[in-house]
């Protein structure tokens, strides 16, 4: 999930406890305005790994902006059947 905010979504307050949809110890901590999928590699609790290509266009209007991102991950193991990874703040430009 990739977002503009890591403070709301859209009227929604963030961090938002994910218990709402039964993740429990589950937090979603960056509003969801992009969201890519992809298959893990890998496997057993913690040991998969993924990664997702995000194309930037070549424009200045993301100069100094910062997006947020976040996994979340589709795991039985936890009742709302749904982790959540932490978040990443990235800032455009240098």
């Amino acid at each position: 999930m990739i977002g503009a905010s890591d403070s709301m979504w859209g009227t929604t307050p963030l961090p938002l406890d994910m218990r709402v949809i039964g993740s429990i110890g589950c937090n979603l901590l960056t509003s969801i305005d992009v969201t890519r999928s992809t298959m893990t590699v890998g496997g057993g609790a913690g040991a998969g790994n993924a990664k997702v290509n995000i194309p930037v266009p070549p424009v200045t209007i993301f100069f100094a902006q910062s997006i947020y991102s976040q996994w979340a991950i589709f795991d039985t193991s936890n009742p709302g059947g749904l982790i959540t990874s932490n978040a990443l703040d990235s800032v455009f430009g240098d």
